[in-house]
This record gives structure tokens, C-alpha cells and sequence, in this order.
């Protein structure tokens, strides 16, 4: 779930509890609600999800129509990142910083 503007104005909150009911009630098991960080009211919103009885999992951005950096539960640098995905994987992958004028080449 979205909510347009954003999940911090006056109205989310309550828009997105009876979307939220509606579709528990109509069979939804997993909920996905992209939020904000540390707004009192898109606080409100995740509790609404987590309540639901669904499973569910809260996305948080970092800044709106930037890069849409994502945040969880902890901080990681993009090498533990890769780390994290790589271990999940099974896989050998690995982060490599490329300097900023080798990039815009």
C-alpha cells in the first residue's frame, strides 16, 4: 500500500485502517504498506498493518521522489547490504565502490 501524498498527512491514517480492514475481510494474508520515517501519524499507519492479523511488512523510505533508500530495523552500510543478500543467496556477491568520475564515465 501507498498512500498519496504521503502517509503523514491528516486522513492517512484512517484511510489506510479501512483499507486495511477491507481487505483482511476480503481474504488479503499479506500487506505491504511503503511508510515514511519516524512521522507520528505514518507511525499510526504501521501500527494499523501490524494489527491487522495479515503478515505483513513495512517499508520505510528515507526521502520521497529521491532515491527511495529503504530502512529496517537496522542500519546497514550498502557492504553488509550485499553481505545480507549474498548469505540469503547462496551466492559469492560482493560490493565494489566506484569512485564518482569513473561512474558519470
Amino acid at each position: 500500500m501507498t498512500y498519496q501524498p504521503d502517509p503523514a498527512v491528516p486522513g492517512a491514517v484512517d484511510t489506510i485502517r479501512l483499507f486495511t480492514k477491507l481487505a483482511v475481510k476480503s481474504g488479503v494474508r499479506r500487506l505491504v504498506l511503503l511508510s515514511g520515517r519516524g512521522e507520528k501519524e505514518a507511525m499510526l499507519s504501521e501500527q494499523t498493518v501490524r494489527e491487522s492479523g495479515a503478515e505483513w511488512t513495512i517499508l520505510r523510505a528515507s526521502w520521497f521522489c529521491q532515491n527511495y533508500e529503504l530502512t529496517g530495523p537496522r542500519l546497514l552500510t550498502f557492504a553488509e547490504a550485499i553481505g545480507e543478500i549474498a548469505k540469503a543467496a547462496g551466492r559469492d556477491i560482493r560490493y565494489a565502490q566506484v569512485p564518482l568520475e569513473q561512474y558519470k564515465r
